[in-house]
């Protein structure tokens, strides 16, 4: 029984049962979800030292295979360095990644002199600089394209940009640590959606949108805290849906690096800025999936899942509705999938269609998670239009007392009338068949 329905039933409504709810050996059940919360901190802990052991060891490996190699690579300048087959030819402290950053694959890459992104020319339609050096739109910035000086990253699209760039398009607004305004307004609006649950209208259903919580100084630790319990229950989902999805590279766990909106040295293992989306029933999560937006062209869901004893039942349609209605509320154009191929048609039920190919190509210059294999699918996002006022409107609207609508007085079924007509304003100006005084 969930904590609110148990409250309930012993007769309190209580907002925060959590704080007041007793386990069989007297401790507060806040306290059971801390020490939970604690042990699901140290696992991830450990799983990110494990990861980078695992990445330190492949580099070893890698070094040791350019250098019987050496001989083969001569040929292949070494700034910016292509690598053959999945290694690196900028010396034995390369730090290079060894797969795409576009496609997620290996072969002959192209290296950033300036992170350690790597990219197939083809996979950016870009030729391979002869002398010069090369540096990726990863490392430049996105408003004038150019590489130097200092950037700042955008905390919300994680887009790097030049602060005189961005002043001459801001016009004097200040928005803190966000390449535009339409960035701040979604920052700030998404922010104000995190942890509420809110009803789909159907009985026992709600859905809410999640972000891990890192500020231990909140004004309400236990509301921050059944966020993070929340997504420690969302990972669990996830786990039961998909296989381990793992980095072939560096052996981090991706569900759990977007979950909990971990950093990476490597630019395609960034996933700051998750959110996640759950579908409860009755307080239990059912359906769950990861959404990161890039400003307003389009957000990416790279994982949803449902758990088994839910399938077919119209649960990840009730999420998609939900993530609709999210992306709408911001203003965010398009939802971008990586599907594989058995679940397209399904997908393509759900309004999902291939991804055109100007939106394919600018979502090549964003930090989208990558996954071998997949197959790039949208879905426009219906934006509600808001016409503007017509004059006629705007005095209709300021007519002292509009007994028709707007619409009627057009086709002639009313006509405005004076204000003696009602009692109320025949009172007030002593127009009425009394004496005129109120």
């Amino acid at each position: 029984m969930a904590p609110p329905a148990f409250s309930s039933h012993a007769g309190f409504e209580d907002s925060a049962p959590w704080e007041r709810l007793l386990v069989e050996s007297g401790k507060l059940l806040l306290r059971c979800v801390r020490e939970a919360w604690d042990q699901e901190r140290l696992r991830t802990l450990r799983a990110e030292e494990k990861a980078r052991a695992a990445l330190e060891q492949g580099r070893e490996r890698s070094a040791q295979a350019k250098k019987r190699s050496l001989l083969l690579t001569r040929q292949i300048r070494k700034a910016p360095t292509l690598a053959v087959d999945g290694t690196n030819n900028g010396g034995d402290d390369d730090r290079s990644d060894d797969v795409c950053g576009v496609c997620a694959d290996g072969g002959q890459l192209l290296c950033c002199d300036s992170c350690p992104s790597t990219f197939h020319p083809e996979c950016l339609a870009v030729e391979v600089p002869e002398d010069s050096s090369w540096v990726c739109h990863y490392c430049r910035c996105f408003l004038c394209d150019d590489g130097h000086g200092s950037l700042s990253t955008c905390r919300q699209c994680a887009r790097n940009y030049h602060h005189h760039c961005r002043a001459s398009v801001l016009d004097g607004h200040e928005i803190a640590p966000y390449c535009s305004k339409a960035c701040n307004k979604i920052a700030v609006n998404l922010s104000n959606m995190v942890g509420g649950m809110i009803s789909t209208g159907e009985d026992g259903y709600s859905w809410s949108l999640l972000k891990i919580q890192r500020d231990s100084g909140s004004s309400d630790p236990a509301a921050l805290l059944k966020c993070n319990a929340k997504l420690a229950v969302a990972l669990g989902v996830l786990d039961e849906c998909f296989n381990p999805v793992k980095d072939r590279l560096t052996g981090i766990d991706m569900l759990h690096q977007a979950v909990y909106s971990l950093g990476s040295e490597f630019k395609r293992l960034r996933y700051e800025g998750f959110y996640t989306m759950v579908l409860e029933k009755d307080t239990e999560i059912i359906s769950v999936a990861l959404l990161r937006l890039h400003g307003t062209k389009l957000a990416e869901m790279p994982f949803a899942g449902t758990l088994p004893q839910y399938h077919r039942q119209g649960m990840m349609r009730r999420l998609v509705n939900a993530i609709d209605k999210v992306l709408e509320s911001v203003q965010v154009e398009n939802l971008v999938i990586s599907a594989v191929d058995e679940a397209v048609d399904t997908w393509k039920k759900f309004g999902f269609v291939p991804v055109d190919p100007q939106l394919r190509d600018e979502a090549k210059r964003l930090s989208m998670v990558t996954i071998a294999g997949t197959i790039l699918l949208q879905k426009p996002i219906v934006q509600q239009q808001v016409l503007p006022i017509t004059e006629d409107e705007l005095a209709f609207m300021e007519m002292r007392w509009p007994l028709c609508s707007f619409v009627d007085l057009l086709t002639g079924i009313a006509s405005p009338q004076p204000p003696y007509a009602d009692p109320i304003a025949a009172a007030v100006r002593g127009a009425g068949g009394g004496s005129g005084e109120a």
